[in-house]
């Protein structure tokens, strides 16, 4: 990610009405454009790190989470990092925060779907092959191996179930129709299938 000309690290979110935000439903920043800070120097992704940490309530980020590893994005106008929400090292599913910059390192736009909660509960009752087995028998035409094991995949996942942060996985379940393409989020604490969703019509959420 590109370096610029060492400048005052300025972070706060000024008050000039012209830039302008809107909130998710529970009333935390959802997304802000405008000039939004001063010229930065340096490694934009500290910058954006320290963004973040500075407006944490503002956010609805947890005192439970953390922000993972930084991905940065150049372009001609300047650039963007992307920052994961993670809990316990396990990532929110659909939970990041993206700030944009422009040829000067000022933060030009921001835009969150970090998640808030009231308790994180993160129980690995079932493993990941247990959980796409409880996928694969909820889905018709679920691919199966001569050992009756289903084909797909899982990762490690953080759910919100109410006001609840749960441990679960993401799992694919691959059929014998090739227009299909499902994906489906179970619960790890009870093995619940909390949602399931062909992502062939809905696209893929990182």
């Amino acid at each position: 990610f590109g370096l610029f000309a060492l400048a005052p690290l300025l972070l706060a979110l000024p008050t000039d009405p012209s830039w302008a935000v809107s909130s998710d439903p529970g009333g935390h920043l959802a997304l802000a454009q405008g000039i939004l800070t001063g010229p930065n120097g340096g490694d934009l992704r500290q910058v954006a790190r320290a963004f973040a940490q500075l407006h944490r309530a503002e956010l609805g980020l947890p005192i439970t989470s953390t922000l993972g590893p930084a991905q940065a994005f150049s372009t001609r106008f300047g650039g963007s990092v992307h920052l994961p929400q993670f809990i316990d090292g396990v990532e929110v599913d659909g939970a990041r925060l993206v700030i944009t910059f422009d040829l000067q390192g000022r933060v030009v736009r921001v835009a969150s779907s970090l998640r808030s909660y009231a308790q994180a509960h993160l129980a690995w009752n079932f493993t990941g092959p247990q959980a796409l087995r409880l996928g694969a028998d909820q889905i018709e035409g679920a691919v199966f191996r001569a050992d009756g094991a289903p084909h797909g995949g899982y990762q490690p996942k953080v759910f919100l179930v109410g006001d609840q942060a749960r441990a679960g996985y993401l799992v694919w379940v691959p059929t014998w129709r090739s227009s299909e393409n499902w994906h489906l989020a179970i619960d790890a604490t009870d093995g619940a299938v909390l949602w399931a969703q062909d992502r062939v019509h809905h696209g893929f959420e990182a």
